[in-house]
C-alpha cells in the first residue's frame, strides 16, 4: 500500500492548523484518511495536538482477483469459481436475491418481516458454506438445532393459518407468490449441493443440511399463505 500526501494550510483566527490528507489505495477499496494538526499557545506554553480520523472511503465493486477463475473463501482458503463450495453458497446468493424479489412485490406486512429473517439467516448459511471446516469455530454464529426449533414453529404457525391444499400446486397465483416457489425450488438445489459437500465430509454441521430442508417446507407455507384464495390446484390427471 502506497500513500500520497497531499498537505494543505489554512489558518484560523489565534490558531493554526496544518490539514494533511493520506490517500491510501488496496485492491478492494480507497479509502482517505485526515490528520488534524492543531499547534496554539497557551499560558507562554507551545501546545500541539493532533487527530486521525477517515474522512470518507471509496470503495470498489472490481477487485480483479477472480480474472482467472479462482475466488477466495470467506476464511480465506483461494478456491476455484467451480469448486463445490462455490455452486452451494452462489445458490445461497441467487436465493438471497429471488426473495429481495418478493419482499419488493408483497403487500402483507407479514410476509415481508417473514422474508427478511430469512434474507438474514440465510447469509449465516452462506458464511458457513464459504468457511473451511478447519475454520468455521471462528465463525460468530452457525445454523444450529435452535435455529431448526424456530423454523419447525414457524411452518406449524403457518400451518394453523392456511388452508392446506390436498394436491399438487401450480405455481403463479400471484407474483410474490411465484417468486416464492422459484425460491423454494433454488433452496432445493442448494440442498443437493450442501448433500454432496456433506458426503465428502467438506460440512461437518448436521443442522445445516435439517435447516435447509425445513426452508423449502417453510417456503411452500409461505407461497400459499401469499396467494390465499388464489392458490390453483392441479386438475385432476384421471
Amino acid at each position: 500500500m502506497g500513500f500520497d500526501p497531499q498537505i494543505c494550510r489554512h489558518k484560523v483566527p489565534g490558531v493554526l492548523i496544518d490539514h494533511r490528507i493520506i490517500l491510501g489505495r488496496t485492491k478492494a477499496a480507497t479509502f482517505r484518511r485526515g490528520i488534524f494538526i492543531q499547534i496554539c499557545q497557551c499560558n507562554g506554553f507551545i501546545v500541539v495536538s493532533h487527530e486521525l480520523h477517515y474522512t470518507h472511503a471509496i470503495m470498489s465493486i472490481t477487485t480483479k482477483t477472480g480474472d482467472t477463475g479462482q475466488t477466495r473463501l470467506f476464511s480465506g482458503e483461494q478456491i476455484s469459481k467451480n469448486n463445490p463450495r462455490t455452486h452451494a453458497y452462489g445458490d445461497i446468493d441467487e436465493l438471497v436475491s429471488i426473495l429481495g424479489i418478493v419482499r419488493a412485490t408483497t403487500h402483507k406486512d407479514e410476509l415481508q418481516k417473514r422474508i427478511l429473517w430469512l434474507q438474514e439467516q440465510l447469509f449465516i448459511v452462506g458464511a458457513e458454506l464459504a468457511t473451511t471446516s478447519l475454520k468455521t469455530a471462528k465463525l460468530p454464529q452457525k445454523i444450529n438445532a435452535e435455529m431448526v426449533h424456530i423454523i419447525d414453529q414457524n411452518c406449524a404457525s403457518l400451518e394453523k393459518q392456511i388452508t392446506m391444499p390436498t394436491t399438487f400446486i401450480l405455481p403463479g397465483g400471484t407474483p410474490a407468490a411465484a417468486y416464492i416457489d422459484l425460491a423454494r425450488a433454488v433452496t432445493r438445489r442448494c440442498e443437493r449441493h450442501i448433500v454432496g459437500l456433506c458426503d465428502s465430509g467438506a460440512i461437518e454441521n448436521p443442522a445445516l443440511l435439517i435447516w435447509m430442508n425445513r426452508l423449502s417446507d417453510y417456503l411452500w407455507l409461505l407461497a400459499r399463505y401469499e396467494e390465499g384464495e388464489l392458490t390453483r390446484p392441479l386438475p385432476s390427471m384421471g
